[in-house]
């Protein structure tokens, strides 16, 4: 759990096997890469949150305009988690 409040955000950290395929060798390499997931539980619903800020915005229904505003004035990149919780937190507030 990252963020509480009205609107929970959680995050999922899987490991996901990558095989490489080498062109000259007959050897392949295997690695593990982290992947993240962003949910938001809201009102007994959990929602996959993209990371697209639009598509993200589209899963936020309340307060569209003012949180609109407020991630346009942001550098968001939605490639951390800080990010994800920034919003929601600032999500939470309208909600109250």
């Amino acid at each position: 759990m990252l963020v509480g409040g009205k609107a929970v955000l959680l995050k999922l950290v899987t490991k996901v096997l990558v095989e490489e395929k080498q062109m000259v060798s007959t050897n392949n390499h295997s690695r593990l890469e982290d992947e993240e997931y962003y949910y938001l539980l809201q009102d007994g619903v959990m929602t996959n949150l993209p990371k697209d800020k639009e598509e993200l915005l589209k899963k936020l229904p309340a307060h569209p305009g003012q949180l609109k505003e407020f991630v346009a004035q942001q550098s968001f990149r939605m490639d951390k988690a800080e990010d994800f919780v920034k919003i929601i937190t600032r999500y939470n507030e309208l909600l109250q």
